[in-house]
């Protein structure tokens, strides 16, 4: 489930996309043993539903293609798929020269995501205000208190940019609220000290005492 930031979040309801792709490629589609329930996060197949991982110039206009990307990239990760048995799926309503071009964004995403750094993703996650991309580097074996080179922490960065999603989603996977950076700054003194022309930031600080932050 990817919750996407253009979805409007009306009282308690929230919206989601969802992001389907087959996960065995030999079955037939539907077949009598299809099926769809909640199972553990996998963070490789978090990490092929993102669009920067395939190096793909992302818009409408491109979604038919990108979702065939999408397809062949979780077909070469979780059934060690081949070109031809991709091909054989689709050749008798796509070109061979797009089926091939989609194969390769597909395999550029699998490295790409074989590739990835649990503590960038982390950092990531809190700079761009992204729970998932956060529960994708934890699952990865990220260490949510790692500090940076001065000191700071996932939390400190969130704090600092105002982003109240990855605060909580750091949080609840057990960030210290009041880890100190090198100079003693903790979460909850950065965004106070980010706050006094943005209102934005100044409710992240809000938030983070109501988490019980030291406000002393």
């Amino acid at each position: 489930f990817i919750e996407k930031s253009t979805i409007s979040l009306s009282g308690e309801t929230v919206s989601v996309a969802i992001d389907a792709y087959c996960a065995e490629i030999h079955k037939g589609n539907p077949s009598p043993s299809s099926s769809l329930k909640a199972e553990n996060a996998d963070p490789m197949l978090m990490c092929l539903s993102r669009a920067t991982r395939y190096n793909f110039a992302w818009n409408s206009r491109v979604q038919p293609q990108v979702t065939l990307a999408k397809q062949a990239a979780v077909w070469q990760y979780t059934d060690r798929a081949s070109y031809g048995e991709f091909e054989e799926r689709f050749r008798s309503v796509l070109p061979s020269a797009v089926l091939s071009g989609m194969w390769q964004l597909g395999r550029t995403a699998v490295i790409n995501c074989q590739r990835a750094d649990s503590a960038t993703l982390l950092r990531e996650g809190a700079a761009a205000n992204d729970p998932s991309l956060i529960e994708e580097a934890i699952l990865r074996g990220a260490a949510v208190n790692q500090r940076g080179s001065s000191g700071e922490t996932a939390l400190h960065l969130a704090a600092q940019r105002g982003n109240r999603a990855a605060i909580y989603a750091l949080h609840e996977a057990g960030a210290n609220i009041n880890a100190q950076e090198s100079e003693g700054w903790t979460p909850q003194m950065v965004a106070i000290a980010e706050s006094k022309s943005n209102e934005v930031k100044s409710q992240a600080a809000a938030y983070l005492l109501a988490l019980k932050a030291d406000p002393t």
